[in-house]
């Protein structure tokens, strides 16, 4: 399924690491909890596990210094605030349209910082890690998933 999050549509996925599971089943109860899954048949936890695939140029990091600096001096030219979320994301999807022309490429995948579930669903290390790393794949045709883990007893 695709999600229109912070970066606009594609598939979200956190990147690999220590925290990956941790984050990935905060979320589902936290997306549960608010009930976000009212109109599935089946709320199962499902972990998904893929190998996302493309050429470097293809990859738009937009932690980045130099990045996120153009992104932050966009953003006080406009003028959004830091609650304006639909702004925010207007914003990111013009900024990541502009450097694909301007760069002549297509980004199949752009790597994010985003919230970590709340602290009732996930135990995050934030005040020390920061914001986790998602990467959201732009293109299905980037990924190649490796395995799938239903997740019991939550």
């Amino acid at each position: 399924m695709t999600s229109d999050g912070r970066v606009g549509p594609g598939i979200y996925f956190w990147m690999e690491g220590a925290y990956d599971r941790i984050l990935a089943i905060g979320w589902y109860k936290q997306s549960l909890a608010e009930n976000r899954y009212k109109d599935d048949k089946s709320v199962d936890c499902v972990l998904i596990y893929v190998t996302l695939t493309a050429e470097d140029n293809e990859v738009l990091d937009l932690e980045n210094r130099t990045i996120s600096e153009k992104l932050g001096k966009l953003s006080l030219e406009k003028k959004v605030k830091p609650n304006e979320r639909n702004k925010q994301k207007y914003l990111l999807g013009f900024f990541i349209s502009e450097l694909e022309k301007e760069m002549k490429i297509k980004f199949k995948i752009v790597l994010v910082k985003v919230a970590a579930p709340k602290e009732q669903y996930c135990e995050y290390p934030m005040r020390f890690m920061g914001a986790p790393l998602c990467c959201v794949a732009r293109n299905n045709d980037c990924i190649t998933m490796n395995r799938i883990e239903m997740v019991k007893g939550i």
